[in-house]
């Protein structure tokens, strides 16, 4: 968090930029009204970009609302003068579209027939080769649709993809919703679709085609849902229409154009604007004009073949450009008779772009494939680095100027580094003729081996939210390190790496997909040493716990503390000893023995010195004492969990632990101070941003408010509870579950039947900052 002192007006740019409701209403009112449907377009994207601008501000000043960032506005002098709008203003559904670099040429004819389409078609693929301009056009036209989708448009990268099993995962990653215990995440995904007018946009999925019947389950069970697909082969699935994306309109060579004529192809704009990016004089004249008509020509109208061939300007000009490209093409040409000439074409333009690279450039290109869903400087230069004839940075800087990369700023603040699909398999094939895959594979493996050993323990400090944020970032790389070692490379680091990973995926809700991976080290368990082993079994058990089979999680654990117990691993018995205590505080006759193991890890903590692991330990510990009715020994521990957690900075356990100690002080009959501890919880929750947590607070909070004698406040904030949680896909844990289901019947029987369900339609009906603002306001 930044003082006042150290903050300037820059800071502050999102609180400038429209961004209140009462902003965005009118902004989009105007876009409506406009009759010019590019520039209406291009309002809408920008108020997508600014909302994600925004984002990356309040990350950097360390805050998660609006509000925050106000609250550190008006200490450094500053302030927001316009008023929110009343909520009668319609605002536009939100999306999610990526910031987009560079002003979109063209396209009119295409727009208005895939807009249309949208309308009356339920899942519309765009079919083409790579570099066709798929993405782009299908992101200008689903904004011609955002006010059809009620409930927002999502746009999905499935690029970094390559096994259809972690599609399901990667769609419910962008609509922010977690596995539900007991069930398969396509179901959790159904039900969270049903009843929403929404559209998918699925970027992309022509490498993971194997995933096309999902799609068709998903609409199936979802009227209100619509799917765009980008791929370069249809699904090939019921109810699909299929719409070829057409090259840009090219000049006809056989006839002679005046300048303002030729001028106005879309083809020729798209080289005049990329060349005007990298050689500001550029212009189009009556001499050269002509010339860069024929390269369009000869680039067949691709658009990223032209955006290639443009980004060269800087150093050749048209005429050295088209000699060049004419040799290039001419080569390839012969002898490939059996390829699409559109195929040809793109695959020309890539070899002469790629032979214009020096030496270092070349090598460093072929590298960068490696990575997967974008790269750092950091990880690029710790990958790439070694044994290269130039500077990391210096030739990130020439990929990027020759439009061989694209640059976004991440969600931690530090620019990252990606490349279109089609350019990453050209990349990925120049790595593979170079001789030196396996060396670079092994550099980027390690690479992300260190990244999730340095992040674990990470996960239990004041530093947890960025070092989730961090390993999000780096899933896809850490998915690729994970399969190139678990097949065979090296399975002891796999191994490593799926330990390492444990809370990674059980706080980001990637439960089944990390038991898969824990289940693939442990099916080469012999290959593994006995330490690195307990710690995949911990952490396969602790999943299983997380997805509600607690019988999987007891058989885990015991493995694991047996395995501990035989090699001295002090901290993995530890681990195993609290976490088989949790899964037996599932089944009644069992408590008690939970009991006792958990004292028994909580004593080998304490030994060890392992505040992380003590703070755990005492967590689970309170669960087992409440569940047997001790309420104050639950206390007792949940206090002492509350102060070490505060020494370590792990915000989010201090928030479980109120969220506890709430709970002990109803069953001690002081509801005041049961209600002071759950707002305290929210407050962090809130300021977190974890969004689970908030929905289960707002659940608790129900349980005071109603014994305090307002119930039909309390029945609005468990509909409003059970709202977030939905959307979520989230269900309560066990322990939780008994709670919320006593407070349940406590407001039920203190109102009547219609009563009680309209304050929880009304609860329902509430965004979780409404439901927030209602839980906080008194």
């Amino acid at each position: 968090m930044q003082t006042s002192e150290e903050m300037n007006a820059d800071n502050f740019l999102p609180l400038i930029v429209p961004l209140t409701k009462r902003e965005l209403g009118i902004l989009n009112l105007i876009a409506r009204g406009l009759s010019n449907r590019e520039i209406a377009s291009e309002l809408f994207l920008t108020l997508g970009t600014v909302k994600w601008y925004n984002r990356q501000i309040y990350s950097k000043l360390g805050v998660h609302s609006r509000t925050q960032a106000v609250a550190q506005a008006k200490k450094a002098g500053l302030f927001d003068p316009t008023p929110e709008t009343p909520p009668s203003m319609g605002v536009t559904p939100e999306h999610n579209f990526p910031a987009q670099v560079t002003s979109f040429i063209g396209r009119d004819r295409e727009i208005k027939e895939i807009t249309q389409l949208l309308i009356t078609t339920r899942l519309l693929t765009l079919t083409g080769p790579g570099g066709s301009g798929k993405t782009r056009l299908a992101l200008r036209a689903a904004v011609g649709v955002l006010e059809r989708f009620k409930d927002s448009i999502f746009f999905v990268n499935l690029a970094p993809i390559r096994d259809p099993q972690f599609v399901p995962s990667t769609i419910a990653q962008v609509l922010g919703i977690r596995e539900v215990a007991g069930q398969q995440l396509k179901e959790t995904l159904k039900h969270y679709l049903l009843g929403k007018r929404t559209l998918l946009l699925l970027d992309n999925f022509e490498q993971i085609i194997d995933a096309a019947p999902l799609v068709g389950e998903l609409l199936s069970s979802s009227p209100g849902l619509n799917i765009l697909v980008t791929s370069r082969e249809a699904l090939q699935i019921y109810g699909e229409h299929e719409y070829p994306v057409p090259p840009l309109p090219v000049p006809d060579l056989d006839r002679i154009e005046p300048l303002d004529l030729l001028t106005q192809y879309e083809s020729v704009q798209l080289f005049q604007q990329r060349a005007k990016a990298v050689k500001p004089g550029f212009e189009i004249t009556s001499e050269n004009a002509p010339i860069i008509a024929e390269i369009c020509v000869r680039l067949d109208g691709l658009p990223l073949a032209i955006e290639l061939a443009a980004a060269r300007s800087k150093f050749l000009s048209p005429e050295m450009m088209r000699s060049r490209l004419e040799s290039r093409l001419a080569t390839l040409t012969i002898g490939s008779r059996d390829v699409p000439n559109r195929l040809q074409t793109l695959r020309g333009t890539l070899d002469w772009s790629y032979d214009l690279l020096d030496e270092g450039e070349r090598t460093l290109f072929g590298r960068l494939s490696v990575f997967q869903g974008g790269r750092m400087i950091e990880s690029a230069e710790a990958v790439c680095a070694p044994g290269l004839p130039i500077d990391v940075f210096e030739g990130l800087e020439s990929l990027l100027n020759k439009n061989l990369l694209f640059q976004i700023e991440g969600p931690v603040g530090e620019p990252r580094f990606y490349m279109l699909e089609t350019i990453h398999e050209y990349a990925d094939e120049k790595l593979n003729e170079s001789g030196e895959l396996e060396v670079i594979r092994r550099r980027h493996a390690e690479y992300f081996a260190r990244l999730a050993d340095q992040a674990e323990p990470e996960l239990f400090t004041s530093r947890q939210g960025y070092w989730l944020t961090r390993l999000g970032c780096e899933h896809d790389n850490l998915r690729a390190a994970l399969t190139w070692l678990l097949e065979g490379a090296d399975v002891t680091l796999g191994s490593q790496i799926a330990g390492a990973l444990r809370e990674f995926w059980y706080l980001e809700g990637f439960i089944a997909e990390g038991l898969r991976w824990t289940e693939r080290a442990l099916n080469r368990a012999d290959d593994i040493p006995p330490g690195i082993r307990a710690k995949v079994l911990n952490a396969a058990g602790h999943l299983a716990f997380a997805q509600g089979d607690y019988e999987a999680g007891k058989h885990f654990h015991r493995k694991a503390l047996t395995l501990s117990q035989e090699s001295g691993d002090g901290v993995g018995r530890a681990w195993a000893l609290i976490f088989l205590a949790s899964n037996m505080g599932a089944f009644p006759d069992e408590v008690e023995a939970g009991i006792r193991l958990c004292q028994d890890g909580l004593s080998l903590f304490r030994e060890l010195g392992d505040i992380p692991g003590i703070t755990r330990a005492l967590n689970v510990l309170g669960e087992l004492f409440r569940m047997v009715g001790d309420y104050d020994r639950a206390q007792d521990v949940y206090q002492e969990c509350l102060i070490l957690s505060g020494q370590i900075g792990d915000k989010q356990r201090a928030g479980v632990m109120l969220s506890n100690l709430s709970y002990v002080a109803m069953h001690q009959g002081d509801y005041v101070r049961a209600e002071a501890l759950i707002i305290e919880a929210l407050t962090i929750t809130v300021e977190l941003n974890t969004k689970y947590l908030t929905g289960l607070g707002l659940a608790i909070l129900a349980g005071p408010v109603s014994a305090r004698g307002q119930p039909e406040r309390a029945a609005r904030l468990l509909g409003a509870s059970e709202g977030i949680l939905l959307s979520l896909g989230a269900s309560l844990q066990p322990a939780d579950q008994i709670e919320i289901d006593c407070y349940l019947a406590d407001i039920r029987a203190q109102l009547d039947e219609k009563i009680y369900d309209d304050a929880c339609s009304q609860g329902r009906a509430m965004s979780i900052e409404d439901a927030v603002a209602y839980a906080l306001g008194d």
